[in-house]
């Protein structure tokens, strides 16, 4: 399957740093769960760590008093203390006028945090400094939703969405950009046509952003569209730049979405990894406005899901999935570099788990990962929530730790979030017993 032997993979850790990485691993433990939402029931949070451990997670609020009302609301975490109190992110009047509120959150390593969540009138964002003082929210991007949200490191951020529909007559793909302590700038058009999507946004410690999105064809009767044609393309813009460079078709034209994931590492090597029928393919760029790489096989399966994609600093990338072909199903990640587009065979992280489902990974320029999913009841009746760590690229995963609560009943993963040291937050919800309430908990890994 591969042409070279994995020996030829390029790791920028030495056996010694693998070594300090693996025994620190098995100086760090899960926290017990903690009930981020009270007084009312907590629905799709988010969470994010610094360099220093310190967490911030946000969720939708819902009172359950009188009339039902929601609102963002959060907490922060000290990296060797407790939970605080919960503050109101977004506005507290009037509330929020819809359920569909989905919020992210990111955060630089210094600790500058920014929220992004939906309403019915667009995307709302707020900033909380390293300090702990949230900003009063505004109103972002009117009439638009579910922004995709990337920050680096340094708190340089982008947005991506799209506008248009299949029934109409344009679509387009649009990026906001945000320096690291500036302010947002002005919307800027990456690609528009017929029919164009947007598949994923990416950041470099550089500035760069990347996008993937491809053009596709469509075919609409009265009751649904066909679509097909796909076509991966890739547009990158540099730091301090103000212009997108479309890399042209990366892929013959093909019949189903490629689902493209992206992702940069500290010097702006990118890669893309895509879906082809029963295989997973990267193609890398090792500099912008320079030539793409022939694609190279990343796995191969007849049933698979993409749970992420990220790269260390040095280009040391990670792709988390899930295979249901083996057993009852293997939680799995593959390791490659940029540089050379070789990658490893896959390694299974969920172990004897039963019907693993809804992964969730996230991953650090460290290479520090971490991994969660539900396992259990195959009725969804009964399901415990899953979690793993690694602490470098080049690191072993700690075994499966069951996170969610005793009395939890139709757990779900939410959210996850990991440092370049290792300290990682899981962000998991359940009903409580006998159906009482939706409950969001967390979980740190320290």
């Amino acid at each position: 399957m591969f042409k070279k032997n994995i020996a030829l993979l390029i790791f920028s850790l030495s056996l010694a740093t693998l070594g300090v990485a693996q025994q620190s691993a098995a100086t760090k433990t899960w926290t017990q769960p903690f009930a981020l939402s009270t007084g009312g029931e907590g629905w799709e949070s988010a969470v994010a760590i610094d360099a220093a451990g310190n967490t911030v997670a946000v969720w939708d609020q819902r009172s359950t008093k009188g009339f039902v009302t929601d609102r963002v609301w959060g907490r922060t975490r000290a990296a060797t203390g407790t939970w605080s109190a919960t503050t109101v992110v977004s506005r507290m009047n009037p509330p929020l006028a819809t359920t569909y509120v989905f919020p992210a959150v990111r955060v630089s390593a210094s600790g500058n945090a920014t929220a992004i969540w939906g309403d019915v009138d667009g995307s709302w964002t707020a900033d909380r400094s390293a300090t702990g003082i949230w900003t009063p929210s505004q109103l972002l991007i009117p009439a638009i939703s579910g922004p995709a949200f990337v920050m680096n490191s340094k708190g340089d951020a982008a947005l991506m969405w799209s506008t248009g529909s299949v029934r109409g007559s344009s679509t387009s793909i649009i990026v906001m950009r945000r320096p690291a302590g500036s302010i947002w700038g002005a919307q800027e058009t990456v690609a528009t046509g017929a029919y164009v999507g947007r598949n994923s946004i990416g950041i470099s410690n550089n500035g760069d952003v990347m996008v993937a999105w491809e053009t596709y064809s469509a075919s609409c009767g009265i009751e649904k569209c066909t679509l097909s044609n796909f076509v991966l393309h890739a547009s990158r813009e540099l730091a301090a730049a103000s212009a997108w460079q479309d890399s042209g078709p990366l892929t013959a034209v093909d019949p189903a979405s490629h689902s493209a994931l992206t992702t940069l590492d500290r010097a702006g090597r990118a890669v893309l990894v895509y879906s082809m029928p029963g295989a997973y393919n990267a193609i890398t760029q090792l500099a912008a406005g320079s030539a793409w790489s022939a694609p190279a096989l990343v796995y191969a399966s007849t049933s698979m899901y993409t749970a992420g994609l990220s790269s260390d600093a040095s280009g040391n990338a990670t792709l988390a999935l899930l295979d249901l072909t083996l057993g009852t199903g293997q939680v799995m990640t593959v390791n490659g570099n940029i540089s050379n587009n070789i990658w490893s065979p896959a390694v299974k992280v969920s172990g004897g788990d039963i019907y693993p489902n809804q992964v969730i990974y996230g991953g650090s320029t460290s290479g520090a990962a971490v991994l969660t999913w539900a396992a259990g009841d195959p009725n969804y009746s009964n399901y415990k929530i899953r979690g793993a760590v690694r602490l470098s690229s080049a690191g072993s995963w700690t075994s499966p730790k069951t996170l969610s609560p005793a009395n939890a009943q139709l757990a779900a993963p939410e959210a996850v979030a990991v440092n370049t040291k290792g300290n990682a937050a899981v962000i998991l919800s359940s009903f409580d017993n006998f159906f009482s309430g939706h409950t969001e908990y967390a979980v740190n890994f320290q």
